[in-house]
């Protein structure tokens, strides 16, 4: 798609409301991702194939259709001023392939959060490459998340008035090695060797 006539069709897109009252918070993570991957098309269009670096040659400015909504979004989240972030290209950006059954809703079993079981909801390349990396952030961060609270539930416990219990504790131990053992597992999915 690197052509003017696509960076000349996102130009003229309508420009949506981002506020309160027609974007609801819930949805803002995933608008700023959509927002996030307009600009970096229309950026893009008509640039040569191996993305060279922007220069002078290229507009830097974007539509109103663009910039408006997404600086409008970037507020709302609390950010200090409209980009790409990492989140948006990764942990805001996928969908399971195989949801658990009862779960088309959205939510799902941090179990389910694998590579093999992920999808970019907006690619960028549209390759395996692409979703393998972007998905291995997802898991990554879905593994590391219980080992937070294990080490919180950890220290209660250790610290308790009536002394440590330590079967709890032994028990909270083998948790986090679990879960260390996961994200290495995770890791090792995208390694080159």
């Amino acid at each position: 798609v690197y052509s003017h006539r696509l960076q000349k069709d996102i130009a003229e897109l309508p420009t949506v409301d981002a506020s309160e009252k027609t974007l609801p918070t819930a949805d803002l993570q995933r608008a700023a991702v959509a927002y996030g991957m307009l600009a970096a098309a229309y950026w893009r269009c008509g640039v040569v194939p191996n993305l060279l670096t922007r220069n002078s040659d290229i507009d830097n400015t974007l539509p109103p259709a663009i910039l408006d909504p997404w600086i409008t979004i970037a507020q709302r989240l609390g950010r200090p001023r409209h980009y790409q972030s990492m989140d948006d290209l990764t942990l805001n950006n996928f969908r399971l392939r195989q949801p658990a059954e009862g779960q088309a809703d959205g939510t799902y079993d941090v179990d389910d959060v694998t590579i093999e079981n992920l999808e970019n909801l907006i690619p960028v390349f549209d390759n395996e490459a692409e979703r393998v990396f972007y998905s291995a952030f997802v898991e990554i961060h879905a593994v590391s998340a219980p080992p937070v609270e294990n080490t919180l539930q950890f220290y209660e416990t250790l610290t308790s008035p009536d002394g440590p219990d330590f079967e709890r504790l032994d028990s909270l131990l083998e948790q986090m090695i679990h879960s260390v053992v996961a994200a290495n597992r995770a890791f090792a999915k995208v390694s080159p060797i």
